[in-house]
């Protein structure tokens, strides 16, 4: 298939109609999926081969933006949460508090530079790094009621 004259350069998208309400539909019912698997879905149920950055652009220009919102949770959870938690609080007061012991980990790295920056166009964004070799120390406590029992590093 050519374009007319005059129009927009390369084949014709393969994205009908069709397939357009069949991305809305996958979406609609499952919208965290990424874009590997919706080429997935697309080829398995409409024959349609897209790659991943064809497949963004199709998706931008549809209106279906990649947006997420983290929502409290609804009340029958909130409900049962509670339930669970006043459980949790009835059989840790029978917890003999002398005989618990708390195990923490923790990290540190010297690599203490950030890995990106933003700047113009066309400029590359230039920072100092300490030189040598970059090292992470894990460091592991226990403590108890009477204070620490035992630390470490690694």
């Amino acid at each position: 298939m050519e374009r007319p004259q005059g129009g927009k350069r390369g084949p014709i998208s393969r994205i009908n109609e069709d397939a357009e309400q069949y991305l809305r539909e996958v979406i609609r019912k499952q919208p965290d999926l990424t874009l590997a698997e919706l080429s997935e879905c697309l080829e398995r149920e409409r024959r349609i081969t897209i790659s991943v950055s064809r497949l963004w652009t199709v998706l931008k220009d549809l209106g279906l933006r990649l947006k997420k919102s983290h929502s409290t949770p609804q009340k029958q959870d909130v409900e049962r949460i509670r339930a669970q938690r006043d459980l949790w609080r009835e059989a840790a007061q029978e917890l003999d508090s002398e005989r618990l012991v708390f195990v923490d980990e923790s990290g540190v790295t010297t690599e203490m530079t950030r890995r990106y920056g933003r700047g113009p166009r066309g400029e590359r964004v230039r920072e100092g790094v300490p030189v040598g070799r970059w090292r992470t120390l894990t460091v592991l406590g226990a403590v108890s009621t009477s204070g620490w029992v035992a630390t470490m590093s690694a």
